[in-house]
This record gives C-alpha cells, structure tokens and sequence, in this order.
C-alpha cells in the first residue's frame, strides 16, 4: 500500500526526494511582492531579504517543490538559466511550479508573457 510508506517517511520526519526533472509553469516576482510583507527587509523564506537578492545580482527563485538552497537549471527549449531557490511559492491554487526572479525570467522570455512552460532539472541540493 503506497500510502503507509508515505505515513512511514511522515512518522520519521522525511520527505522523499524532490525529482530530478520536472515540467510546469513558471511566472516571476521581484520587489513588488514586497507590499505584502510586513517586515521592511523583505525576507525570503531562507531569511535573505530580497533587495539584498536583487542587489547583489543573485538569480533567486521560489518554488514549493524543492528543498530551500537547492541549486536549479531551468529551460525554455534550448535557453537555460541556473538559479537557487531561497523561498517558498507560488501557491498552490496558481497552478505553477516556480516563480523565477524578473531577470532570469527575461533571459528566458520577455516579462510580459507572465507564464512559460519550463523544464526544471536539480543541479544541487544544499
């Protein structure tokens, strides 16, 4: 019965390992998700606070799918970007499987597409 190994890795604090390729959505978010958090800083679900992220060039990420750290390359057909998601999201009543920062987002497509179907691989998990 799959679901008792499921109630297994629960019971001993695992979760089973994100895959290694997955195929979905993918939308972007910068410093305008910022109104919504009450702390001036802005952080991120791994504590950075997003100005800094952005400040420093550095290509977050957030997704629901993968352990905080882990380093991602996700591609647009041929185009591939390498980013680390550092927070948590996008919901899951959205329907997508990553939001990206705008910059890596733009090197795949233009902003305002809002969506791109991508294919993420994991690089490296912290």
């Amino acid at each position: 019965m799959p679901w008792t190994w499921l109630l297994l890795l629960l019971v001993l604090g695992c979760t089973p390992a994100p895959a290694a390729t997955r195929q979905g959505l993918a939308s972007w978010y910068g410093v305008e998700a910022c109104r919504f958090n009450r702390d001036p800083a802005c952080p991120t679900a791994s504590g950075q606070s997003l100005y800094t992220l952005i400040a420093q060039g550095i290509p977050y990420a957030a997704s629901n799918a993968y352990p905080l750290g882990t380093k991602l390359n996700v591609c647009e057909g041929d185009q591939c970007e390498e980013v680390v998601c550092l927070d948590r999201g996008p919901h899951p009543r959205l329907h997508r499987l990553i939001d990206l920062n705008p910059k890596t987002f733009h090197a795949l497509s233009p902003l305002h597409v809002g969506l791109l179907p991508v294919t993420i691989t994991v690089v490296s998990q912290p």
